[in-house]
């Protein structure tokens, strides 16, 4: 426990230390940390991805949820409305034809065709733990920045909806349900949405009541986390709840709401 709290302390001064090169030398310091996992994983085999146990996994939740909200707090619903159409054609297109050619790939070398789909599904998504960081501090306009960030957010999804189906496809030998498949990526987008959209707006109205508590500023993370885990108990995606939450709190000017009349006040 010693150690892994030392190694976790060096990490954090690491990744700060690495920001500040990245700000001088243009490094991108998410390559510098993966870099480092590369080095002290696969090659040199100081730790595995057992050695986390089950706390490895919520790190990276927490890490995920913490990325994609602020992520969203630096997008603007004028830049959303500018880049939904690139988004959705850079999304759909990168990430089937990724599919298609993993799977391809994957056939060539003897593998059934399920096989290959679901391994295709799983890589033809960009990591958003790793665009996204990326994307925030390379000199972008806002509608290339706000498509890269949507698109890797929304392939996270793709990612897992369509390689659960054709999971449960091989398990249970059966044809794949193309409608259940489409009605799945609706659900877990729509309703992770409109989750975000709604817990972000119940926050909003609670604001000014939750500033007057002592330590306040660690109350927000804390409710995301409940958003995130929510979405999930329910069968959303958390991922897209959290950037939702996000592009809203970070747009309140633009909702007609009369319980935010205070809090447009107070911002202006």
């Amino acid at each position: 426990m010693g150690a892994t709290l030392i190694f976790l302390g060096i990490l954090v001064f690491s990744a700060h230390l690495f920001a500040m090169i990245f700000s001088k030398k243009k490094i991108p310091d998410v390559l510098l940390l993966l870099l480092i996992g590369v080095l002290i994983g696969p090659i040199f085999k100081l730790v595995s991805p057992s050695d986390f146990g089950a706390v490895g996994g919520v790190f990276t939740s927490i890490t995920l949820i913490v990325i994609l909200f602020e992520g969203g707090t630096g997008i603007s619903i004028s830049d959303l409305k500018n880049s939904w159409k690139p988004t959705a054609m850079l999304t759909f297109t990168g990430f089937f034809v990724a599919a298609f050619v993993v799977a391809g790939v994957c056939m060539s070398f003897g593998m059934n065709f399920l096989d290959s789909i679901t391994l295709g599904a799983i890589l033809g998504g960009t990591s958003s733990a790793v665009v996204i960081p990326l994307a925030q501090h390379l000199k972008l306009s806002n509608t290339t920045k706000t498509s890269l960030i949507l698109e890797s957010a929304i392939t996270d999804v793709l990612c897992i909806v369509f390689a659960l189906a054709f999971i449960d496809a091989a398990r249970m030998g059966a044809n794949l349900n193309v409608g259940k498949i489409a009605g799945n990526v609706i659900a877990s987008f729509v309703l992770a949405t409109f989750l975000g959209f709604a817990s972000a707006m119940i926050w909003a109205s609670l604001l000014q009541k939750i500033r007057s508590l002592r330590n306040s500023m660690f109350l927000t993370p804390a409710y995301l986390f409940i958003i995130y885990g929510l979405a999930e108990v329910l069968g959303y995606s958390g991922a897209i709840a959290s950037l939702s939450f996000g592009i809203t709190i970070a747009n309140m000017e633009y909702f007609n709401f009369k319980f935010l009349e205070n809090i447009k006040k107070i911002k202006t």
